[in-house]
């Protein structure tokens, strides 16, 4: 079914941290664009600097289930990292804007002053294998990365600047963002 810019579109300016109170404060937004303003389509403006994968995931699925009921589209602003990446990925329709990127890198267990068992840091490394794992899936579902460069991004991280996000399939059109003021735009 194409888009149609004169359906009800609904514009959602999520410039966070990916959390589990941003995650939560992203799906009541997603609650009201479609309850109070009966949304058709819900495009999100993202920048991001990544988060909590935990959260990515749930969001994720989140927002592939409202495909039922709505068209998601997603627009990088800016720069979207990490985890932000799989949120971003979520829109049917992908598109940056010409001065923006993506930054993916392997995922980051931040470790507190502490003891830790050797069953401690083989769980960490086990939860750190199944991230990589999911990037992966999302990734290769999503997107026409290759794993070589998904692998490299792993190990060193890798910047994708928007010609070679389309390329890779991370995106399908790099275009200026253009809002009217009678846009209906929900921040988070």
């Amino acid at each position: 079914m194409p888009f149609h810019m004169d359906d009800k579109t609904v514009y959602v300016e999520f410039l966070s941290e990916i959390n589990s109170e941003t995650a939560r404060a992203l799906r009541v937004v997603c609650d009201q664009a479609l309850n109070e303003y009966q949304a058709a389509c819900l495009y999100f403006i993202i920048a991001s600097p990544g988060g909590a994968n935990a959260a990515t995931y749930s969001l994720f699925g989140f927002l592939r289930s409202l495909l039922n009921c709505c068209r998601i589209i997603t627009h990088n602003i800016g720069t979207i990292d990490s985890a932000g990446i799989f949120l971003f990925l979520s829109g049917q329709e992908r598109s940056a804007n010409p001065i923006s990127r993506f930054l993916l890198h392997g995922p980051v267990l931040n470790y507190q002053a502490g003891s830790y068992t050797l069953a401690k840091l083989r769980h960490d490394l086990a939860v750190l294998q199944n991230d990589i794992d999911l990037y992966w899936r999302l990734l290769s579902q999503t997107t026409k990365i290759d794993r070589a460069k998904f692998d490299e991004a792993m190990v060193n991280g890798r910047i994708w600047l928007p010609e070679e996000a389309k390329n890779d399939g991370l995106i399908h059109d790099i275009t200026e963002l253009s809002l009217s003021r009678d846009t209906i735009r929900l921040r988070v």
